[in-house]
């Protein structure tokens, strides 16, 4: 992998001894944005003309997540141990596959407990068609990856969890959960024609968001919106919108301290009964991280990206000069990490 520094500063690092009754000093002020410096790592995979990675889950700095889409199959997993990015031979757990296996989404509660949710061709026993498309789930326990059963859909898109035996999974026309031991599937109220839940986010195991797109509800061409909540025991819309250039909260969800976020054509935050707009955006946003809600950075396409301090938002200029979609962030306050696209490559920028 090729690491560039594209800033340059002056570091001075002070080293202070203490004895062992010495008491920890206060938190970090989480560090301006604009004093970060950044490298880049460069995501390739042997032989590979497209590595399109989309989303990422950050352990800690120096256990990172990140999946998407290879032209090559292999390729859609890399692992950053806090020295180089690794792929992980991920198509071997996926069976049987034949074709395209794209990882769609990863969460996970730490080292030992990581789910990648996505979608591979596999031959259908009763053709036509030969092949369809299907779901999988797979989950590593700190040493093997494993593939659990799902009952078979499409594709999943989106997985998040309140615990290691309540995590959710959506995908299209889909909704599933695990209760620790196994997938099933869940009723929900969806629109007719093809629905994506597209993102799951939640503050605790009754208080869950998922955002959705349904396509061709009101004629070919159509697109709506929706937004559901989980209270623990049902599942309801509590937001919708059809054709609407503003509301594209389908893009991200995220929650941040108490609140919920979501982007769109801007950062919004669930204010109880609506979505309230805190900033626009042009291009979308479609991705969200932060420690608090006074520290939030959003980015999205054509190199963009907000960060708010104390609810003041400003744009950040983008540390490379090459126009890059960016798809996911990461922050504790002192580290940044982002995940881009380019043309044929993704990117990982670290700012530090």
């Amino acid at each position: 992998m090729k690491n560039l520094t594209y800033c340059a500063t002056i570091l001075v690092i002070l080293t202070f001894s203490r004895g062992s009754n010495d008491s920890v000093g206060p938190p970090l002020e989480p560090k301006d944005p604009r004093e970060f410096v950044w490298t880049v790592d460069t995501l390739r995979y042997p032989g590979a003309s497209q590595i399109r990675m989309r989303r990422m889950h950050v352990v800690n700095s120096s256990d990172i997540y990140v999946v998407g889409h290879s032209d090559l199959a292999v390729g859609s997993v890399f692992h950053w141990n806090g020295k180089v990015w690794e792929a992980i031979d991920f198509i071997n757990l996926v069976s049987p596959y034949i074709g395209i296996v794209a990882a769609e989404d990863v969460f996970g509660f730490g080292t030992h407990d990581i789910w990648i949710v996505g979608e591979h061709s596999h031959r259908n026993p009763n053709p036509p068609p030969n092949y369809l498309d299907s779901s999988f789930a797979v989950h590593f326990d700190g040493t093997t990856w494993r593939e659990y059963t799902v009952p078979r859909a499409r594709g999943l898109l989106s997985v998040w969890g309140a615990a290691p035996d309540d995590v959710w999974a959506g995908g299209t026309n889909v909704l599933l959960h695990f209760d620790g031991t196994a997938w099933t599937q869940v009723a929900v109220p969806l629109p007719e024609g093809e629905t994506q839940l597209v993102r799951i986010s939640g503050l605790s195991s009754s208080d869950i968001f998922m955002s959705a797109s349904a396509f061709d509800t009101r004629g070919p061409g159509s697109t709506a919106y929706f937004t559901y909540h989980y209270d623990g025991h049902v599942l309801t819309i509590v937001d919708s919108a059809f054709n609407s250039g503003e509301f594209q909260i389908a893009r991200s969800l995220k929650g941040i301290g108490n609140s919920m976020y979501g982007g769109g054509r801007g950062v919004y935050r669930w204010a109880g009964d609506s979505w309230q707009r805190l900033v626009e955006s042009d291009p979308p946003i479609v991705g969200l991280g932060g420690p608090a809600e006074d520290y939030i950075f959003a980015v999205g396409a054509s190199s963009t990206i907000l960060h708010s301090s104390a609810g003041l938002w400003q744009k950040i200029n983008s540390p490379v000069s090459e126009s890059l979609g960016f798809r996911a962030v990461w922050t504790d306050g002192q580290e940044v990490f982002m995940l881009a696209e380019g043309s044929t490559v993704s990117y990982v920028l670290h700012g530090h």
